[in-house]
C-alpha cells in the first residue's frame, strides 16, 4: 500500500471517528458507518486480515462475558483498556493498519469505568460486530 493510499485510510477512518459517539449512538452507527469502516480498512491488502481482526473481537467477546454488572466492569476494565497495547503491538508488527488503529483507539477513548462506560463498552462490541459482518462480505478471506 502506497504512502498516499495509507494517508487516505487515515483521513477517512478520522473522518468516521466524528461519527462514533458509544455512549450515545446515532442510528446510522451500526449500519453505514461500521459498512463504510470495514470498506475503508478492508483496502489495506497486507494488512487488516480478517483473522487478525476477528482475535482483537474474540478477546472484547471475552471481556464483554466477564464484565456482567457496573462494578464488576470497573474492576476489569483495565485489562479491557490493555487491548490497546495490543493493537499496537499488531501494528509494530505489521499485522494491522494505522486506521485500524486509529479506530480501535478511538473507541477504546470513549469507554470510562461508570455505567456510562459500561454502556459504551457493549456498544463499542456491537459496532465491532456490525464492522465484522460487512468486513466479511468486502474482504472475504485471508488473501
Amino acid at each position: 500500500m502506497s504512502n498516499s493510499q495509507e494517508d487516505s485510510e487515515k483521513r477517512e477512518i478520522s473522518s468516521l471517528m466524528a461519527k462514533v459517539h458509544l455512549n450515545n449512538p446515532k442510528e446510522d452507527l451500526f449500519e453505514s458507518v461500521a459498512k463504510k469502516l470495514a470498506e475503508e480498512m478492508a483496502n489495506v491488502k497486507k494488512k487488516n486480515k480478517p483473522s487478525q481482526i476477528r482475535r482483537f473481537y474474540d478477546e472484547l467477546l471475552m471481556w464483554r462475558e466477564k464484565a456482567r454488572n457496573e462494578e464488576r466492569f470497573s474492576e476489569i476494565l483495565p485489562l479491557i483498556k490493555m487491548m490497546r497495547s495490543k493493537v499496537y503491538y499488531a501494528k509494530g508488527r505489521e499485522l494491522v493498519s494505522d486506521g485500524f488503529v486509529l479506530w480501535f483507539d478511538g473507541c477504546m477513548g470513549q469507554i470510562t469505568g461508570s455505567a456510562e462506560g459500561l454502556k459504551s463498552f457493549e456498544n463499542f462490541c456491537y459496532l465491532f460486530e456490525a464492522f465484522l459482518g460487512f468486513y466479511k462480505s468486502v474482504r472475504p478471506s485471508d488473501n
